[in-house]
């Protein structure tokens, strides 16, 4: 007999065809890729810091293939009143089987039950995986005559204001209890729904009729596209930037599905999206007269700086909190002139707090020219700064006079210039391959911001490790984190460069 369980039921709420497959198709999953990964074993290790907080707890020892030896040992444990708190515990009702994070005694037949989430804020989502725990629970209850009686219920997840002191973490500031009962019961008629039809789909033969769409990717991304699933296609509306559902309903109103059909005066998209219109159309790049007068306020000399970060879920160094990014490399590309360009950059090499020893040496160097502009792409770079300022006192002041320094190219470029090949999107991995197509990331082993802290993360590993045949291994992620980094201002570089050929023919 095939189950159902909370994961599925989330599973069919997003598309019925991902359940279908999850039961049927489940050797065609895609791999699951580093990032997803790295999030999966993080939440295993808070799962287990969340069960630390109760140590005189148990834990629900059989595999999760072995539900029914997981069962008899919950109902071993239930009834021995000297137990406070249950991990893993399993029930199954209607064909659902769960498993529940934390179960609290509250008194002899009274619990409170807690879904660990590794998360600041929870999402209505996980309130329905909670809700879905909880029904399970008290309709297995209902069926064996059981006095099971689930007073509170809710989640379990990292306090955003917890400040890491160094040793041993203090579980009972690092998580945040969130109330969720009340907003669970108003779930209890959709979770009826989903598995009345959920087992239908599971006892099917044949795979449900679904269109790929939007919620291919929401609220997660499906495993089966490009295996059983076709990905969706892109709807040409989604190529203006910015642009909003509502603003595309209202556009589909009028008749227009597409942006060849789109006039230029169109009132319902502001002047940077009708930029992208003209793009479109005319397949040229289209650049603002203003460009020009952007571009020469940016003189010589000029340095462009880019970040690369970490953000450990559970603080990793003292002073730090939940998912703060941590600085642990830059690169700096400095022009001197047309031609004179010089390239500086940092790697912290151990596992110790890169933060100082960064800030030390940032300022070294963008302080050898102290009026000379600071180029980034994004924000990003200017958050950091000043939260290194904010760190760091006795750095405070000199810190802050680099963010007065900083010129942020995105919105010049937003504001100004659009190709098609942008895609809708400003962010440099599309801006600087539509124009400087000789210049991309495809020729690096790590080509993007989430791979790079991963290998990070991988780097201090094998130097904690401390075993010399990893070495070989620690050099090359430090290399191509050098090259990498090195990368995204070698672009800022030839990105401006391209901006001010533009103008040229303006």
């Amino acid at each position: 007999m095939k189950y159902l369980s909370k994961s599925r039921l989330l599973s069919f709420r997003q598309c019925p065809l991902r359940l279908w497959n999850e039961v049927h198709r489940r050797d065609l999953m895609q791999e699951t890729d580093p990032g997803t990964q790295f999030h999966f074993d993080q939440g295993t290790m808070v799962g287990e810091l969340a069960q630390a907080r109760y140590p005189e707890g148990r834990l629900i020892e059989a595999e999760y293939w072995d539900f029914n030896s997981a069962q008899d040992q919950t109902v071993q444990l239930l009834n021995d009143s000297s137990i406070p708190a249950l991990f893993e515990a399993a029930f199954i009702a209607e064909r659902t089987r769960v498993r529940c994070d934390i179960l609290i005694r509250e008194d002899e037949n009274t619990w409170t039950m807690w879904e660990v989430k590794s998360v600041l804020n929870p999402k209505d989502i996980h309130i329905l995986d909670m809700g879905i725990q909880v029904e399970i629970a008290h309709r297995w209850a209902n069926e064996n005559n059981v006095d099971l009686n689930i007073s509170k219920a809710g989640i379990l997840h990292l306090n955003r204001d917890y400040i890491y002191a160094g040793g041993e973490y203090d579980l009972q500031e690092l998580f945040k209890e969130s109330d969720k009962t009340t907003e669970i019961v108003g779930c209890r008629s959709e979770i009826d729904s989903l598995i009345n039809e959920g087992v239908d789909v599971i006892d099917s033969t044949e795979a449900p009729l679904v269109t790929p769409g939007a919620h291919c990717s929401d609220p997660y991304g499906c495993p089966f596209l490009g295996s059983t699933c076709e990905i969706p296609v892109r709807k040409e509306l989604t190529f203006i930037p910015g642009i909003r559902s509502t603003a595309i309903q209202k556009l589909k109103l009028k008749g227009i599905n597409g942006i060849s059909d789109i006039d230029d005066d169109e009132s319902t998209l502001n002047q940077n999206q009708l930029r992208a219109v003209r793009a479109w159309k005319s397949e040229t790049t289209q650049v603002e007269s203003s460009l020009k007068g952007e571009l020469r306020k940016i003189g010589f000399p000029r340095y462009h700086l880019d970040f690369e970060t970490f953000a450990p879920i559970i603080p990793r160094y003292s002073g730090t909190k939940p998912f703060q990014a941590i600085p642990f490399q830059f690169s700096i590309h400095l022009e001197n002139s047309e031609k004179e360009v010089d390239h500086f950059e940092y790697l912290h090499n151990q596992d110790s707090d890169p933060r100082m020893p960064l800030a030390l040496k940032l300022l070294d160097i963008l302080e050898e020219n102290n009026e000379a502009p600071i180029l980034c792409y994004s924000s990003y770079e200017k958050r950091i700064i000043t939260d290194l300022s904010n760190q760091f006192p006795s750095l405070s002041e000199r810190l802050i006079s680099l963010t007065d320094r900083l010129i942020d190219l995105l919105p010049l470029v937003r504001n100004n210039v659009y190709d098609k090949g942008f895609e809708g999107s400003f962010s440099i991995k599309y801006v600087l391959p539509a124009l400087v197509p000789s210049l991309g990331y495809s020729d690096l082993d790590i080509a993007d911001g989430t791979l790079a802290s991963l290998k990070y993360l991988e780097m201090l590993e094998l130097i904690n490790i401390g075993k010399s045949d990893s070495i070989v291994d620690i050099e090359k992620i430090r290399i191509d984190l050098l090259l990498y980094c090195m990368r995204d201002t070698e672009a800022m570089v030839m990105l401006l460069k391209a901006l001010n050929q533009l103008c040229k023919h303006i």
